[in-house]
C-alpha cells in the first residue's frame, strides 16, 4: 500500500539514521545551529532558528530543488531513484588518527583540489588546523559562524561580499594590499610556520585576527550594506555620520576608504567616527571624483592607516591629519578648485563630449547647500535616466533653434563651449516644460506649471535670478554663477588643516567676462571673496 513502510524505505532510512540511545542522524555538524537546521530539513524538528545564515539558506535551497524535482517524477521513476541511492550511497570510515594524519590538514588538502570553497572558508579551515596544532583555543569555527551571520544580517553575505570582507580584514590587519582570490594563499604563507614550530608573535597575531572576525563583520556589514542602513542611524552611528555615509554611497566610490571606515567604526566612538566619515568623503570627492585618480591610488597607505586604527588604536585626529597630508599630495585645494573652473564640459550625458562623471553629485550637493534648513531635500536620483532628465541646461543644448536662443548666442562655437559648463547646469523638476523657451520665460512664465521662480522649483533654480537682469543669459551670467558654485566647493570640500589655507586665483576668463573686462568693476562679494576665502 502506498505510504506504508517497505524494505526499500527502511534501507533508505538506514542511510540517513542510525540507532544509538534513540534514532540519530548519521550526518551531524558541531555547530548547533547548522545541525538543528539539517535536522529540521530531515525530520521536521527542532524549529529553525530566527536568524538564517548562508549555510542554512544553501541547505534550504537544495531541499527546495530536490522537492520540486521529485514532484515532476512519476512513482516508477521515484522508485528507480530510490534503488540507485540505496545501492550507491556508501559511507567509508577512515581513521585518520590511527594513520597519524591530521584531519584538518587532510580536509584542507582535499578542498585545495576539489570543492570550490570560498577564501574565507579555506582560511577558517587552515586556522582550525593551526589552532589544533598549537592548542591556541581560538575557536575559529565559532568566530567564522559569527562573521557570516553578521554579513547575513546586513544582507552582504554573497560570495563576492564575503571575499571582500576577509580580503579587506586581512589587508587592514597586516597593512598590505592583496587581491581577493589570493588572500588564502597569502594567509597560509604568513602563518604556515606555526604548523612546524611555536612562534609567540605569530600566535598572538593569529589569535587577534581570528577574534576580529565577528566584530569586524558587523562594522563591515553596516558600512557596506544598501539595505535600509538608515534605520541604524542614531544607534550604530550618529545621524550626521549617516548623512556622510549616504554621500559616499551616492558617489559610488565607497569602497575606496571602506577599510578606514570599518576599522574606525569598530574602534571609535560616534563623534570621532563622524569626523572620519566626513574626511573620507572629502578625500574621495577631491582625489578620485574630481582629480580622477584610479580607485586603487594610495590603496596601500589607506590599508596601513586602517591597521593603525585597528591594531595601534590611533584616534580620529590622527586619521584626519593623515588625510590632510594625502589631500595636499594628490588634490591640493588650489588644483581641486581650478579643475572645477577649467572651463571643460561638466555635463556627462552627451555622447559627443567627455564630461564629468560626478557632475550630478556636485549639482545635488549644491542644491542641498542652497536649501533652507528643515525643507525636504530634492530626492537623489538612483537611475541614470532620472539623472539625465533632472539636469537642466539654462542655455539649451539645442540652441541652434533659428529663434530666440540662436539670436542671443549668434556665435555657434561660443555657445557650444558654454552650454555644458558647470555654471549653465542646474537641477530641475521641470526639464520638459522648460525645454528651449526664451530665458525670460524660463525664469518666469505664470501661464505654465513650472519655471525657475515657481514655488515648486528647486532651490538652485530660484537662485538663478541673482545672476541675471531678468532678460539676458550670456557667458558673463554663466561665469558669475560658476564663481558662486566654486565658492561653495571651496567651503564644502575644504579640510580644517593648514594645507587648505591660501589664495586661489581664478583663470582670466572670469575677470574678462564676469566683470565686463574691467577688474575695477568687479563685485567684491564675488571676486575678492573667491581670492581670499581661504585666507583664514
Amino acid at each position: 500500500m502506498e505510504g506504508a513502510q517497505t524494505l526499500d524505505s527502511r534501507n533508505l532510512e538506514t542511510i540517513i539514521f542510525y540507532e544509538h540511545h534513540g534514532r540519530q542522524l548519521r550526518l551531524q555538524n558541531q555547530n548547533s545551529a547548522l545541525n538543528d537546521s539539517l535536522s529540521y530539513i530531515l525530520t521536521g524538528a527542532p524549529a529553525l532558528p530566527a536568524q538564517i545564515s548562508p549555510p542554512m539558506r544553501a541547505m534550504q535551497e537544495v531541499t527546495e530543488y530536490v522537492r520540486n524535482k521529485l514532484e515532476t517524477l512519476e512513482l516508477k521513476e521515484i522508485l528507480i531513484l530510490n534503488k540507485r541511492l540505496i545501492n550507491q550511497a556508501k559511507f567509508i570510515w577512515v581513521d585518520l588518527a590511527t594513520e597519524v594524519v591530521n584531519r584538518y590538514l587532510a580536509f584542507d588538502a582535499i578542498n585545495y583540489r576539489g570543492l570550490p570553497l570560498s577564501e574565507f572558508d579555506k582560511i577558517k579551515n587552515f586556522c582550525i588546523l593551526v589552532d589544533q596544532t598549537r592548542e591556541l583555543k581560538t575557536n575559529p569555527e565559532d568566530e567564522w559562524y559569527k562573521a557570516i551571520s553578521q554579513l547575513e544580517a546586513f544582507d552582504v553575505s554573497s560570495r563576492k561580499n564575503e571575499a571582500a570582507f576577509i580580503t579587506e580584514l586581512y589587508s587592514s590587519f597586516h597593512g598590505e594590499l592583496v587581491i581577493s582570490n589570493l588572500v588564502h594563499s597569502k594567509f597560509v604563507k604568513k602563518y604556515h610556520k606555526l604548523l612546524i614550530s611555536s612562534n609567540p608573535g605569530l600566535e598572538s597575531d593569529l589569535k587577534t585576527f581570528i577574534g576580529l572576525w565577528g566584530v569586524y563583520a558587523k562594522s563591515f556589514g553596516f558600512i557596506s550594506t544598501t539595505k535600509d542602513r538608515s534605520m541604524n542611524y542614531g544607534t550604530l552611528c550618529s545621524s550626521e555620520a549617516g548623512t556622510w555615509l549616504d554621500r559616499l554611497a551616492n558617489m559610488d566610490l565607497q569602497t575606496i576608504t571602506r577599510s578606514i571606515l570599518t576599522a574606525s567604526h569598530l574602534r571609535e566612538g560616534q563623534n570621532g567616527f563622524e569626523k572620519i566619515v566626513r574626511a573620507c568623503e572629502i578625500l574621495t570627492f577631491r582625489v578620485y571624483a574630481t582629480m580622477k585618480f584610479r580607485v586603487n591610488k594610495n590603496a596601500i597607505k589607506i590599508n596601513r592607516l586602517a591597521r593603525d586604527v585597528l591594531r595601534v588604536g590611533n584616534d580620529h585626529q590622527y586619521i584626519v591629519d593623515q588625510i590632510c597630508i594625502w589631500l595636499e599630495e594628490l588634490a591640493p585645494i588650489k588644483k581641486f578648485l581650478l579643475r572645477i573652473a577649467d572651463g571643460e564640459a561638466k555635463y556627462n550625458y552627451d555622447p559627443r563630449v567627455t564630461g564629468w562623471n560626478h557632475c550630478y553629485y556636485f549639482l545635488y550637493e549644491y542644491e542641498i547647500d542652497c536649501s533652507p534648513v528643515g525643507v525636504k531635500p530634492f530626492p537623489w536620483a538612483t537611475q541614470k535616466m532620472t539623472k539625465v532628465n533632472t539636469q537642466e541646461h539654462i542655455l539649451p543644448q539645442g540652441n541652434r533653434d533659428g529663434d530666440w536662443w540662436e539670436g542671443h548666442w549668434p556665435d555657434e562655437a561660443e555657445a557650444e563651449s558654454f552650454k555644458h559648463r558647470l555654471g549653465n547646469l542646474v537641477l530641475t523638476s521641470g526639464n520638459l516644460i522648460l525645454s528651449r523657451k526664451p530665458f525670460d520665460q524660463k525664469l518666469s512664465d505664470t501661464s505654465t506649471k513650472y519655471y525657475y521662480n515657481h514655488s515648486k522649483a528647486t532651490n538652485t533654480e530660484k537662485l538663478i535670478t541673482n545672476f541675471t537682469n531678468g532678460t539676458d543669459w550670456l557667458k558673463d551670467n554663466i561665469l558669475a554663477r560658476e564663481v558662486a558654485m566654486i565658492k561653495f566647493a571651496a567651503e564644502r570640500w575644504s579640510m580644517p588643516c593648514c594645507f587648505d589655507n591660501g589664495v586661489v586665483n581664478l583663470p582670466e576668463v572670469y575677470k574678462d567676462n564676469c566683470y565686463g573686462g574691467n577688474e575695477e568693476d568687479a563685485d567684491p562679494e564675488i571676486h575678492e571673496d573667491i581670492e581670499n576665502m581661504l585666507d583664514d
